[in-house]
């Protein structure tokens, strides 16, 4: 199993999934080399639901970064969705 996957959404702005520790992920965005979002969470809190993994990485990043959505405008929703792809990349789905 790979411990981190990459999902280029524009030329500078790139979206990680990564194993931490034993059941921990976290999802980054990064513009250019700043990190705009980093959330960490257990995979067991992970949805398995299709389109559910979307919605759970949004209310993380809007919780823990909210400023995320200014910075990043029209691009933020495909952020998220580019993160849970990161996320189901990872986990094999």
């Amino acid at each position: 199993m790979s411990k981190s996957t990459q999902i280029n959404t524009a030329p500078t702005l790139r979206q990680f999934a990564t194993y931490l520790a034993e059941g921990e992920l976290v999802v980054t965005s990064k513009l250019g080399t700043s990190t705009v979002s980093r959330v960490k969470f257990r995979q067991l809190e992970y949805p398995a639901g299709v389109g559910e993994g979307e919605a759970f990485i949004r209310q993380r990043v809007m919780t823990e970064f909210p400023v995320a959505e200014t910075m990043l405008g029209p691009m933020f929703e495909i952020c998220i969705c580019d993160q849970a792809r990161a996320v189901s990349s990872l986990l094999g789905a």
